[in-house]
């Protein structure tokens, strides 16, 4: 399921709606918008070619 340096976020507390909105790359205020994951873009070559968002959406029924 996880990867060694994998964060699982529990969404079931009382700040979801804040980790929701700070780790959608769309968000307004996010942690894209204020060049958070900057480091790791440049490190992953964004100038060259597509980088993935080191984010996803784990859903389990």
């Amino acid at each position: 399921m996880a990867n060694e340096g994998d964060f699982l976020v529990d969404m079931a507390q009382p700040l979801t709606n804040l980790i929701f909105y700070m780790l959608e790359p769309q968000s307004d205020d996010g942690l894209v918008t204020w060049n958070f994951f900057d480091e790791y873009f440049e490190k992953n070559g964004v100038n060259e070619k597509n980088v993935i968002y080191p984010v996803f959406k784990y859903y389990e029924d």
